[in-house]
C-alpha cells in the first residue's frame, strides 16, 4: 500500500488555501459545539421553567385557599376579642368554646433553593428570575411565621379551658390576638401581592383546589365558636384522636 507523504506548499497561494480549510474547520467543529452546549442548555432552561412553574402553582393553590378563609379568620378575632373584653371578675367564659386557628398552606421552598444554588436558575430570563425570586421570598417569609402563628393561637386556646378571671392574662391574651390580627394581615396583603407578581409568568391558582373539605370546612378558624372541641376535630379532621391541632 502505497503512503502518500503530505504535499508542502509551494508558493503563498496554496498555503492560505491550506491554512484557510483548517480554520474553517475549527469554527465548524467550535459552531458545532456551541450549538450543541445552546440547545442543551435550553432544554436544561425549560425543564427548569416547567419545574418552578409546577411547585409556584401549587404553593399559591395553598396560599389562596388560605386568602379564601380570611372571612372565618376575621370573624374568630373579633369573636375572641370580644369574649377577652367582655370578661370580668366572676363570669364564666362560654362553654363550650372553640378557638381554632387560621389555615398552615402547605409549601414546597426546595425547588428553587435548589436551582438558585446550583446556578440553574440563571439559565431564566432575567424577569422570571426576578419573579421567582420575590415569590419565594414571601413563601419563605409565610413558612417562618408559621410558627409565631401557631404560638400565638395556642396561647388565645387557653381560654378554651375555662381559666378564673385574671386581668394580667386578660390584657396578655389581648396583646397576642392584636399581634395574631397584624399577622394575619400581612399574610392576607402579602398574598394578594404575591398573585399578581405571578400573573406575567402565567401562573394562577386552580380554582378547584381543595384540599380540605370535610363538612364544608376549610380551615379550623371556620367550625362555630361554640363547638365542642372532640366534635370540632371531627368536623375537620375526620377524628378526634388528636392530642394537639395541625
Amino acid at each position: 500500500m502505497d503512503i502518500h507523504k503530505p504535499r508542502a506548499a509551494r508558493n503563498w497561494r496554496e498555503f492560505l488555501v491550506e491554512i484557510g480549510t483548517i480554520i474553517c474547520g475549527i469554527l465548524i467543529a467550535l459552531s458545532l459545539e456551541q450549538g450543541v452546549d445552546w440547545l442543551h442548555r435550553r432544554h436544561t432552561a425549560q425543564e427548569e421553567r416547567e419545574t418552578l412553574r409546577a411547585v409556584t402553582q401549587t404553593n399559591l393553590n395553598w396560599v389562596s385557599h388560605a386568602l379564601s378563609t380570611d372571612a372565618c379568620v376575621t370573624t374568630r378575632i373579633t369573636q375572641v376579642q370580644n369574649l377577652l373584653l367582655g370578661w370580668r371578675p366572676g363570669a364564666k367564659l362560654p362553654s363550650p368554646l372553640w378557638i381554632g386557628r387560621p389555615l398552615t398552606p402547605i409549601l414546597d421552598l426546595q425547588a428553587y433553593d435548589s436551582a438558585a444554588s446550583t446556578g440553574r436558575i440563571a439559565l431564566l430570563s432575567p424577569d422570571e428570575q426576578a419573579r421567582y425570586g420575590t415569590l419565594q421570598m414571601f413563601f419563605h417569609s409565610l413558612r417562618e411565621n408559621e410558627i409565631l402563628e401557631r404560638t400565638l393561637w395556642a396561647r388565645l386556646r387557653v381560654l378554651e379551658v375555662d381559666p378564673p378571671y385574671n386581668p394580667t392574662l386578660q390584657a396578655e391574651l389581648l396583646l397576642t390576638l392584636q399581634e395574631a390580627k397584624s399577622m394575619h394581615g400581612r399574610m392576607v396583603s402579602g398574598t394578594r401581592q404575591a398573585l399578581k407578581i405571578a400573573q406575567p409568568l402565567q401562573i394562577a391558582p386552580d380554582p378547584h383546589f381543595h384540599p380540605m373539605v370535610a363538612a364544608g370546612v376549610t380551615t379550623p378558624a371556620c367550625v362555630p365558636l361554640n363547638t365542642p372541641r372532640d366534635q370540632a376535630l371531627k368536623i375537620f379532621y375526620g377524628t378526634s384522636d388528636r392530642t394537639s391541632e395541625l
